[in-house]
């Protein structure tokens, strides 16, 4: 059964089509603080089958989400790596697994690149990232060094996690950007309080490294951000290293599972 205080919108290009809430969206995407991020899927119920057949991968997606009587919020922006059709009962499901975007095309993307004598570490960090096809947030959080002589041919990937984790810095994917941060220090983005108040779901869990909690759908989450759990259970502060939005306009769940590392 529908549920009315549901709202999503989805949008696929090419071929520039638009799916909102009237059929039934589920859905689970992720990102992480990691090299690799999770793979995401949306399954959607009955599509029509001449536009079902106009789907390609990679195409660009877009998923917005909330409930009724707000504003839509992005939860998701990537990219289709793969596309499944099939049928449950009666029911025809497309399910089209994510990743982040240009994923699809650097998977196997080779690049050569090389600086002869001394060169400014975010200038190669820069030029690496274009490679990639993604908008650069947060560059100034690489260190202002040098490199002398560098040569790489390989993953952009590669590439970047060899220039970088060895100085402190972490990149990642996230609402279709590149972004970089120095380790251990949270976003630069206000944090805030997770509790019973503020749209808790259940008691959250500690992990080896920190605590693992889940809240009603919420899309202003980001990662590195700081977050205050208070519960009887376990209170602290944390920094957010994975997100996950999961979603049914029909049925079941409407939250976002988060993992976090203490402070």
């Amino acid at each position: 059964m529908r549920q009315y205080l549901r709202q999503a919108r989805l949008t696929i290009a090419p071929p520039g089509i638009a799916v909102d809430e009237s059929l039934r969206l589920a859905f689970e995407v992720r990102t992480a603080v990691q090299d690799k991020p999770p793979p995401s899927t949306i399954t959607i119920t009955n599509l029509a089958e001449h536009t079902a057949r106009q789907l390609v991968a990679p195409a660009t997606v877009r998923l917005s989400a909330n409930y009724v009587g707000h504003p839509l919020d992005l939860l998701f922006a990537g990219e289709i790596t793969s596309i499944d059709q099939g049928f449950e009962d009666r029911d025809r499901l497309t399910t089209l697994t994510l990743g982040p975007t240009g994923r699809q095309g650097r998977t196997t993307a080779i690049i050569a690149t090389a600086y002869q004598g001394v060169v400014a570490l975010p200038t190669v960090v820069a030029d690496i990232a274009a490679r990639m096809g993604l908008p650069v947030v947060s560059l100034d959080a690489v260190p202002d060094l040098t490199v002398s002589d560098y040569v790489h041919a390989g993953r952009p990937e590669d590439a970047l996690t060899g220039l970088l984790r060895p100085r402190g810095v972490e990149w990642y994917e996230a609402d279709g950007e590149l972004r970089f941060r120095q380790r251990g220090v949270p976003d630069a983005r206000v944090g805030f309080v997770l509790n019973e108040r503020t749209g808790m779901i259940g008691s959250p869990e500690r992990t080896e490294k920190g605590a693992r909690a889940t809240m009603r759908l919420n899309a202003l989450v980001r990662l590195n951000q700081q977050v205050r759990i208070d519960s009887q259970r376990l209170s602290g502060t944390f920094k957010v290293i994975t997100i996950a939005h999961v979603g049914d306009t029909w049925d079941g769940p409407w939250a976002t599972e988060i993992e976090a590392v203490a402070l």
